[in-house]
């Protein structure tokens, strides 16, 4: 299932690692897959300490959403400020997936490969069934374009033909970007499935999954920015605000 660009935007940027490591359906799964009452209130310690850093790591990330935008907001923002807003959240990022693979391998040394097969059944159900639900919904014929409003804007303002050419080109890269980004994860996350669905997958095989992910976040990151650097070098002081309501659009 292909992921749409203005749902990649917000999982890029702010997304945590719960659901790529599966999480989601290991807790689902303890109470119908596993009988053994000891293992079961074991696994559940171990994902209740999880849910609770996951909890603290939306609260960071919710702050740092504000920060970004914030520093969309203002036209003299130095690419500087980016990078030292996005090594924070890498290294918040990276403590949570830390974590996350901690707690996936030790939940797993619990669990048998029965167990676990059947989790994962249960798991590629569900998707189905969501997958199927979505097709049919009228919402998905409104899934917002996160840059047409950008483009309407960026026309209307009244800039020399040079600059809102050069804006519109740079618009259009950034918009390719996020479309090929969109394959890229997605040609990905079938390589990786197997070591995500492999119960014995090691600490350094669930790493590079990691590894991938954070690349892939870099990019989409800057991309962003590299449209804010060109957009504010072109577009006054007074139209500024109207540009920057959209990126806070975007990020939201």
């Amino acid at each position: 299932m292909l992921i749409a660009t203005a749902t990649l935007i917000a999982m890029l940027l702010f997304g945590g690692p719960e659901e790529m490591f599966l999480m989601g359906a290991l807790e689902k799964g303890i109470k119908k897959e596993i009988t053994d009452k000891d293992r079961q209130k074991e696994i559940k310690s171990i994902i209740s300490a999880y849910k609770k850093r996951v909890k603290n790591y939306k609260k960071i990330r919710k702050i740092q959403k504000k920060e970004l935008a914030a520093l969309y907001s203002s036209k003299i923002t130095s690419k500087e400020n980016f990078s030292s807003l996005y090594d924070e959240m890498i290294l918040t990022l990276e403590n949570l997936q830390n974590e996350t693979i901690d707690s996936r391998l030790q939940s797993l040394e619990l669990i048998t490969d029965e167990e676990w097969k059947n989790m994962i059944q249960r798991e590629k159900e569900r998707l189905t069934k969501e997958e199927a639900k979505t097709s049919k919904s009228k919402k998905k014929d409104k899934e917002p374009k996160p840059f047409s409003n950008l483009e309407d804007i960026i026309q209307s303002l009244d800039m020399d033909d040079q600059n809102e050419q050069e804006s519109l080109q740079q618009l259009g890269k950034v918009k390719k970007s996020y479309d090929d980004l969109v394959h890229t994860v997605q040609d990905s996350r079938n390589k990786f499935s197997l070591v995500i669905l492999e119960r014995n997958s090691s600490r350094t095989e669930l790493e590079s999954v990691a590894n991938w992910n954070n690349e892939i976040k870099k990019e989409a990151y800057f991309n962003l920015v590299d449209l804010y650097k060109k957009l504010s070098g072109n577009v006054s002081d007074e139209n500024w605000a109207k540009v920057a309501k959209e990126f806070s659009k975007i990020i939201k």
